[in-house]
């Protein structure tokens, strides 16, 4: 008896040990958790509401359809495209030339598609005429023609917008013009105490689907606390667009740089003197996709994905040897990024995630690094040790739930909008070409980086477009980190 009842207290133990650990475990995962779960009660809102669901027969939906032209009205002047390989020739009471308007269209006069296809493909074009910023508002539209429903007009409507673009920073001021001359090119000056430089893009080169960006600039390290540095920076991009939703880049960076690290990081990167070349691959897509017809801009998705692999060359580095300097080069160093975001739009919230995945086969300098603490999205929203920041590989995540963006005054062309969300961030990394004596445990082994939190997004519409973020953010050892940085969110 006396062992049964011993037995039934280690039953009993156990349970309660399982129990606890449980518990732990949930509440350490309870916001991605709570993330995933409302994500699957939306969607089976969606799937089960009717009102939400297209109406229409599917033979209808699946109806084959040629387009008999394309109309492009800009600013209530009109266009008329029919011929395929003749363009319509931009008046004088314009600015935007027509073939701007063409140069976003996945679509042509005389093409034979499926209707259902057709309205996504025009859902698609008016999110990029839109996203351009080179438009105040767009509306395409579907004509059938009476003497024969298989033959159809698209009427696509724009009025030109606001095209000169102000913004900058906490000690520097961007100025420039979208558009030019009406054919997608545009410049921009920046000037401050720690940014001076010039951009030029041409997205219509020769007028063709192939661009061209050019920049040059300096800057240096004022308000960085990890590296004293002064850069040059030139650089040139030459793509070609596939499709207005598909693009191949390739981009040649040449640097200058003359940097020093503190002692903490002096071992993790390539630095002082010396020039760097950097060649870099891209193939971007972007995506829409409408869940009902009849409330397109209520319920969507939209991400992209891009994939970019990189050779990079540093040379003229200097070592000390016997009190004389050797100098040295290094390369081909490669690296390879891959990049997606995915986000469900709706009229009351959004939801989604980014993620990138990044590896190289040899250290790299400061700014080649990724810094897993304050970088481009995605990154860590909570504070994370020095020695762990930039991992040499890494995969991270970062789910966000939305609020909209609510106006909160708009006064001529200044529009002041916010939107509030949370998040959750997790990042597995590895450390294999730095070296320190004070995280010899993580050389060579996997570990996580995790934040979850809150933040508000708030800024300026177009034209100014300039937004910035504020987050709270805790990690698994409750530690929190106030982030303010700027940016719009993916």
């Amino acid at each position: 008896m006396q062992k049964f009842i011993f037995n039934l207290n280690k039953i009993s133990l156990k349970i309660k040990n399982s129990s606890n650990n449980f518990i732990k475990c949930f509440k350490r995962k309870r916001f991605i958790f709570i993330i995933i779960f409302t994500f699957l009660i939306f969607l089976l809102f969606i799937i089960f509401n009717e009102d939400l669901l297209a109406s229409e027969k599917i033979e209808e939906s699946y109806k084959i359809v040629t387009i008999n032209k394309i109309r492009i009205i800009i600013n209530e002047e009109i266009y008329d495209w029919e011929n395929l390989h003749i363009f319509p020739k931009k008046r004088p009471t314009n600015y935007t030339d027509p073939l701007t308007i063409i140069s976003f269209l996945s679509i042509k006069p005389k093409q034979t598609i499926k209707l259902n296809i057709l309205e996504q493909k025009i859902f698609n074009i008016e999110k990029i005429l839109i996203s351009s910023a080179l438009f105040s508002s767009v509306c395409i539209d579907i004509i059938e023609l009476s003497q024969d429903n298989n033959l159809v007009n698209i009427i696509v409507e724009v009025k030109e917008g606001f095209l000169y673009k102000f913004g900058g920073g906490s000690i520097y001021g961007i100025f420039g013009k979208n558009n030019l001359s009406g054919l997608r090119k545009s410049f921009t000056i920046t000037l401050g105490y720690n940014l001076n430089g010039i951009n030029y893009t041409d997205q219509l080169l020769f007028n063709t689907n192939f661009f061209l960006d050019f920049s040059l600039y300096y800057k240096n390290s004022f308000g960085f606390k990890e590296i004293s540095f002064n850069r040059i920076d030139l650089n040139l991009s030459l793509g070609y667009r596939i499709t207005p939703f598909f693009e191949i880049i390739l981009n040649s960076l040449v640097k200058f740089q003359n940097s020093n690290l503190i002692n903490e990081l002096s071992n993790f990167f390539i630095q002082g003197s010396f020039y760097s070349i950097e060649e870099t691959l891209s193939f971007n897509y972007i995506y829409y996709f409408f869940i009902n017809k009849n409330k397109k801009n209520d319920f969507y998705f939209r991400g992209y994905l891009k994939f970019y692999p990189s050779l990079i060359y540093f040379y003229n580095l200097k070592f000390e040897d016997s009190f004389q300097f050797i100098n040295y080069n290094i390369g081909p160093i490669y690296s390879i990024n891959i990049k997606n975001s995915f986000l469900f739009e709706s009229k009351y919230f959004s939801i989604g995630f980014i993620s990138q995945l990044s590896t190289s086969t040899y250290k790299l300098d400061y700014f080649n690094s990724k810094n897993m603490s304050l970088s481009e999205e995605p990154f860590v929203r909570s504070p994370v040790d020095i020695n762990l920041t930039f991992p040499d590989n890494f995969f991270i995540t970062s789910f966000e739930i939305r609020s909209p963006f609510i106006k909160l005054f708009n006064i001529n062309f200044l529009a002041f909008e916010l939107s509030v969300f949370s998040f959750y961030d997790i990042a597995i990394c590895k450390i294999l070409y730095k070296y320190s004596n004070s995280f010899n445990l993580y050389l060579n082994n996997p570990y996580y980086l995790h934040a979850f939190g809150i933040g508000i997004r708030f800024g300026f519409a177009q034209p100014v477009n300039t937004y910035f973020t504020l987050t709270f953010g805790i990690n698994k050892d409750n530690n929190w980190k106030l982030i303010f940085y700027s940016g719009k969110g993916f």
